[in-house]
């Protein structure tokens, strides 16, 4: 039996669009295949959110369904779907082959978790999960069903006698990305494979869908545990497999941690841009390497024609700063602009009546930051751009950012990377790419919004609070185990209380892609307002 394994980026409620793309696969397969899978809810993209409680959207998501089945499609197509019944709303895949619908089956494990509200939209409905189909047994999971473990034990498959020998696992997946992931799907398919003596395949989703990111790297694994085939990372991809194929090739196939993070990042970009209708990007670049990692993804992303590089220069920026921002904008060739910002910061000073040497006052520096992001969204406007922030996650859990300042944009790339990530990343494009002025990398980090300033003069050690960040925020250890681990109980204390009153800030921050565990975006719902005290 030969399946196809379609690797595709749709787009969320773009049916029209969807659906095309899935055609188009189809029409590029010259040889006989008996069957193309796609993945969870391909149709219609994922997370659908409150799209799919709208009345008008099931009645278009069951018209393009009847469309399919019109269509006499000449090779038997598994689509995924939301379906409404009854009032209730389902996530289903359906099979369709040139007769019409051959088989429908209704997800019955649903995530309620981290990123997942599965259970606000969905439900669940027992019901089988398997069917004969060319002579093969085919027992389909959606997502979460292969995450329980009373599932994958009970297999659902068709007791009858006569049965074909030869079963197949199918696992239809809208599964995001986050560092280790792939290595877990692997582990819990192979299990699965072995434990049921069958082939596994396993289709993921991919792109990129505001904060989350979907890498693709869909896979088949042997009734023996062994991984036939990994298909590309975080791009579009199509698979042909023959499970008659008696003379397979195995390998693993594994991208370095810094790739992923890149390829990733690289990707949520230009899936943002492109799905949201815009071309190109506006930067502030300071001549730090935050501004600099994010101007190389994005030069990446979009191509450098369409990004444009702004320098808005104070008194504070040192010479270095200066020098090291034009020598990125030589390496990346993207468009630039310097505006002068003393002037316009002198005249704010005077009305807010600000001494203009009280370097220490807090307003004297946002006020710098804020005239930068007034310049950025105005260009914005002006250019129809969409301004990227450059602020990364160890600052978003301390609050070392402005509102209205540096956190103004429409989407933070480096917003679930700490500083050390940050810091890797950049020095893995280095070796790769030598892009980044290595004095960037190398110089200590400052905002400079006054003289002489550190980020060190107010924050944590980077390695200490990225550490903390983890602990807490990924891993919601307890205080007493981080304490043990870290030691220095008085600044965790401190830091953490910090990271809570600094929640009214993230919570203005925009969107942006998770790279982690847990990030500070959808998996992270702590109140602004709240009394609760990290003691």
């Amino acid at each position: 039996m030969k399946i196809g394994i379609l690797q595709f980026n749709p787009t969320v409620g773009e049916l029209d669009k969807n659906l095309k793309k899935i055609f188009e696969a189809m029409n590029t397969i010259k040889e006989k295949i008996d069957l193309l899978l796609t993945p969870e809810l391909s149709l219609t993209g994922y997370p659908l959110e409150d799209i799919v409680i709208n009345d008008d959207f099931n009645k278009k998501v069951n018209s393009y369904i009847k469309k399919i089945v019109n269509k006499e499609i000449k090779i038997p197509l598994v689509v995924g779907h939301p379906i409404k019944e009854e009032g209730k709303i389902y996530n289903c895949i359906t099979l369709i082959d040139s007769s019409g619908i051959v088989f429908t089956y209704k997800k019955q494990n649903l995530p309620n978790y981290g990123v997942f509200d599965e259970k606000r939209y969905f439900n669940t409905l027992e019901n089988n999960n398997s069917l004969i189909f060319n002579n093969h047994i085919l027992n389909f999971r959606i997502c979460e069903d292969l995450w329980v473990e009373k599932f994958n034990v009970e297999t659902k498959e068709i007791n009858k006698a006569n049965s074909p020998s030869q079963s197949v696992n199918i696992i239809l997946n809208a599964s995001p990305y986050e560092i280790g992931k792939f290595e877990k799907r692997l582990s819990l398919v192979k299990n699965l494979s072995v434990k049921s003596n069958s082939t596994s395949i396993f289709c993921n989703m991919v792109g990129g869908q505001d904060e989350l990111i979907f890498d693709g790297q869909s896979f088949v694994i042997g009734n023996n545990g062994n991984v036939l085939k990994v298909m590309e990372p975080f791009s579009e991809d199509l698979y042909i497999f023959d499970t008659e194929e008696k003379n397979f090739n195995t390998f693993e196939k594994f991208t370095n941690i810094n790739e992923e993070i890149y390829l990733g990042l690289r990707l949520s970009i230009s899936d943002y841009f492109k799905k949201n209708n815009f071309k190109t990007a506006i930067i502030g670049l300071s001549g730090g390497i935050d501004s600099a990692l994010t101007a190389v993804l994005a030069c990446d992303a979009l191509g450098p024609e369409n990004v444009t590089l702004v320098m808005m220069p104070s008194k504070f920026n040192s010479e270095e700063s200066n020098l090291d921002a034009n020598e990125l904008i030589k390496q990346l060739k993207c468009n630039f602009m310097t505006i002068d910002i003393n002037d316009i910061f002198h005249n704010l000073l005077v009305p807010l009546k600000i001494n203009e040497y009280d370097y220490e006052n807090i307003t004297f520096q946002n006020l710098q930051s804020r005239i930068r992001g007034l310049i950025l969204m105005s260009l914005s406007n002006k250019n129809n751009s969409l301004v990227l922030v450059t602020g990364n996650k160890s600052e978003l859990a301390v609050g070392y950012s402005t509102l209205y300042g540096d956190s103004a944009g429409a989407f933070g790339v480096l917003k679930d990377l700490s500083k050390t990530r940050v810091y890797q990343l950049a020095n893995y494009i280095n070796e790769k790419f030598d892009l980044i002025p290595k004095r960037i990398i190398n110089r200590e980090p400052s905002a400079e919004l006054a003289p002489g300033q550190l980020d060190r003069d107010s924050l944590p050690d980077y390695e200490f609070l990225d550490k903390l960040i983890e602990l807490f925020v990924e891993e919601n250890k307890k205080i007493d185990d981080i304490i043990n681990e870290l030691g220095n109980k008085k600044e965790i204390l401190s830091t953490l209380r910090m990271l809570k009153r600094n929640e009214f800030k993230r919570k203005q921050f925009p969107v942006g892609p998770k790279i982690t565990k847990r990030a500070f975006g959808k998996d992270w719902r702590f109140p602004i307002t709240n009394n609760f005290e990290i003691d």
